[in-house]
């Protein structure tokens, strides 16, 4: 069977592209406003306890970011994962603020004057704070990164040992003991909940510092149906941040895109991840020196580069008489049989549900 000259025409349909959206990737409105005032209520406790153990914190925790697949509608399945940031807002005027870049895609913060700063107390923090900031702020006056992170590793054990815990486990009334682990640069919180505690939730705490930015990426939500072929293809070389970004570098096909289906921008940005692999290159959206391609091997290049040319091929080779053509390769076998069938295919209960062996990045 040849491939078709003009296959965008057989790319104008959105069906079959609905259909997968709405019973493999949208999540469960209820499931959503369950877990969402679930976690709301939880990090205003955690937010007030740690603001008691910590002067500085008290005074320069701007809010909470929820970021992630989750929360940027990228996300499919039940929710059992979040990402967000405490923003953090150190008490520096901007003129007294240096950046420095050693290497693509990272900045180091200097600030030159905070010997002056503190010793002449010009900040109006009280001493325990001072000495909160001054401990990651290193002899030549640049923020330790590492260090910075300890200082609110350290609050949140100060408020799990306020807590009465003696495992360094976070215990509020009406809430599982959470457990904390340090996973780079995040503290992952654990805990469960529900009527039975039978659900259990990963939460990623990424402490941040805020500065002024002028131009932020376009959103490409519509665009989780790339995450579900990455994870039913076990893709595990390709994070999902690197598909949003090879989405926000082709931002002018996405406001356009009221004129075009989303299985037509599906299809091309499927071109898009073959061209970057072919090319063994994904530019940072905030910095083109940066390769996020350039810790994967020549070898997995290569193997990425002949799955995805074999996927393209095969669905204009097929997707003239074959409506689930692409749908055949974002969903797994059993899932397919669902679409095609909705209501007639009862699937064996220890294979109805497949769990994918990777996480979020």
């Amino acid at each position: 069977m040849a491939q078709v000259a003009d296959i965008d025409k057989y790319l104008v349909s959105d069906t079959i592209f609905e259909k997968i959206n709405s019973k493999f990737i949208k999540m469960d409105s209820n499931d959503i406003k369950d877990q969402n005032q679930f976690l709301k209520t939880f990090f205003e406790k955690l937010i007030n306890a740690m603001r008691q153990q910590s002067p500085l914190f008290a005074k320069t925790f701007q809010r909470i970011i929820w970021v992630g697949s989750y929360y940027k509608g990228t996300r499919f399945g039940e929710p059992k994962e979040y990402d967000l940031n405490f923003v953090i807002n150190l008490p520096f005027e901007e003129k007294d603020i240096q950046f420095r870049a050693d290497r693509p895609g990272f900045i180091k913060i200097r600030v030159p004057v905070w010997k002056a700063i503190s010793s002449q107390n010009t900040l109006n923090l009280v001493p325990e704070a001072y000495k909160e900031l001054n401990s990651f702020i290193d002899e030549e006056s640049y923020l330790n990164q590492e260090k910075f992170r300890t200082w609110i590793e350290r609050i949140l054990s100060k408020v799990a040992h306020a807590t009465g815990d003696k495992n360094d486990r976070i215990i509020f009334h009406d809430y599982t003991p959470i457990r904390k682990r340090k996973s780079g640069p995040a503290f992952t919180l654990n805990f469960n909940y529900g009527r039975n505690d039978e659900k259990s939730i990963d939460i990623d705490v990424v402490p941040v510092l805020t500065f002024s930015i002028h131009a932020l990426p376009p959103k490409s939500s519509k665009m989780n149906i790339l995450q579900k072929l990455r994870d039913t293809r076990e893709w595990a070389s390709i994070a999902s941040y690197y598909l949003e970004t090879l989405c926000y570098h082709e931002s002018e096909m996405f406001h356009i895109s009221q004129r075009r289906s989303y299985t037509f921008l599906f299809f091309k940005m499927l071109e898009k991840l073959h061209d970057a692999f072919n090319n063994h290159c994904i530019k940072y959206y905030w910095d083109d020196d940066l390769n996020l391609l350039e810790s994967i091997g020549r070898e997995e290049m290569r193997n990425m580069e002949g799955r995805l040319d074999k996927i393209l091929k095969n669905i204009r080779r097929t997707i003239k008489d074959d409506q689930y053509a692409i749908a055949k390769w974002v969903l797994n076998r059993y899932e397919l049989e669902i679409l095609k069938n909705l209501e007639h295919v009862t699937i064996p209960e220890r294979e109805a549900q497949p769990q994918c062996k990777y996480n979020y990045i």
